[in-house]
């Protein structure tokens, strides 16, 4: 069962190292794996270059070749708990904002979220590498939670929606930011569908 599952970290280039780890399952008596990256997109550059070196200590083992059942988790950046976390995150700095500094009036600009990555070659995009895909899917998901938390914030069900570990999070946000702020913010209150949302997202 799960109860008896145990957690490794195998790194790339830095302690503790892949065939450290994979010694460390052989001593323990592992008997099936589930590989999973910590990179939430995939790219041949990264998850990639672990899952080869991976591929290639497991098939040049006699036990984990044969006898050792794996699987891959290749990516996760659909993960709802994922796109709430980083919602939170977000809407968390949102708020430190004031009111004027929210506002698009009087020539402001509004409020900015900017997503960095790594770049990837244009050869690994041509060659079918989904990483730039990948994250600007991830970008739209996070940015309409984004949105979905603002407008949800004063909802009278939020409280039964959420996970008791979010509830603080929820309470903390109305005492700081209120309901027409919080609207506001969603886009919600705009006058015009046309005008450029009070929070932009660009990657």
């Amino acid at each position: 069962g799960f109860a008896s599952a145990k957690c490794y970290i195998a790194m790339r280039y830095w302690q503790p190292y892949t065939e450290t780890a994979l010694a460390q399952m052989k001593a323990d008596g592992v008997n099936a794996v589930v590989v999973l990256p910590l990179y939430p997109q995939f790219s041949i550059s990264t998850s990639g270059s672990s899952l080869r070196l991976l591929k290639t200590l497991f098939s040049n083992d006699e036990r984990f070749g044969k006898a050792v059942p794996h699987t891959v988790v290749p990516a996760w950046y659909r993960r709802p708990g994922y796109l709430r976390t980083m919602a939170r995150l977000i809407v968390n700095e949102l708020m430190q904002f004031t009111p004027e500094q929210m506002s698009r009036a009087g020539g402001q600009s509004g409020l900015h979220v900017l997503f960095s990555a790594h770049g990837v070659p244009k050869s690994y995009i041509a060659a079918g590498d989904p990483y730039e895909r990948q994250m600007k899917e991830c970008v739209a998901l996070i940015s309409e939670e984004v949105r979905s938390l603002l407008r949800g914030l004063h909802s009278e069900t939020v409280d039964e929606q959420l996970a008791t570990a979010e509830e603080s999070f929820v309470q903390e946000a109305r005492s700081r930011i209120s309901k027409e702020q919080a609207q506001r913010l969603a886009g919600a209150l705009a006058a015009d569908a046309t005008e450029p949302q009070p929070v932009e997202f660009h990657l």
